[in-house]
């Protein structure tokens, strides 16, 4: 999956790096033919390899975080309707937060440029990471690639909210993925889904 998104799309985006990213979850999200166990097993499997082999848990000087935030409430059709549902939360969100004025250190709940979504089309131990970046100022474009689940996702996803790596890093050492499942139309997105 790569293709650029729809201005409104962008302009939300946008918006979401002037926030702090301290203690943010990933969303992850399941298409149809995934349950809801599966996609909490996915998401407890990559935070716990996570900790065990990086974060040197329960032994070490860090505590066990939780990297995810599974949303088990419907099942998607495609990574069209993940990216449609994820840039409306995101907007939801960005426009509860109060002002930069009146706050100058915000921090959203969700890391605003990914994503994971588990899909019966992933190869075994793998799930699908959906990025976010801006390869043209004011044009966001949304890839996708076949992450490992145990060490390297959670490794991935805390060094992209770290800022220790970059979604391009990202792209560059996982290479970007088309999926038959995501559809190439441009899409409106739709407000507060």
């Amino acid at each position: 999956m790569n293709h650029f998104l729809p201005a409104e799309a962008c302009r939300i985006l946008e918006q979401g790096g002037d926030y702090n990213f301290d203690d943010c979850k990933i969303l992850a999200y399941r298409l149809e033919g995934v349950d809801e166990d599966e996609l909490r097993q996915t998401c407890e499997a990559a935070t716990d390899s996570y900790a065990r082999e990086i974060l040197n848990w329960p032994n070490g000087r860090l505590a066990k975080q939780e990297i995810f935030e599974p949303d088990t409430k419907a099942a998607f059709k495609d990574i069209d309707a993940c990216v449609d549902h994820f840039v409306g939360r995101l907007q939801a969100l960005l426009e509860s937060q109060p002002s930069r004025e009146s706050q100058p250190s915000r921090m959203l709940p969700i890391y605003y440029q990914a994503f994971v979504a588990a899909s019966k089309h992933d190869t075994p131990g793998q799930i699908t990471l959906v990025v976010f970046h801006e390869p043209q100022e004011g044009q966001w474009r949304a890839d996708s690639v076949a992450c490992p689940v145990r060490v390297e996702l959670g490794l991935t996803v805390t060094s992209l909210t770290m800022a220790d790596e970059t979604v391009e890093d990202v792209l560059v050492k996982h290479g970007t993925q088309k999926h038959p499942w995501f559809s190439q139309s441009t899409r409106e997105i739709r407000k507060g889904e």
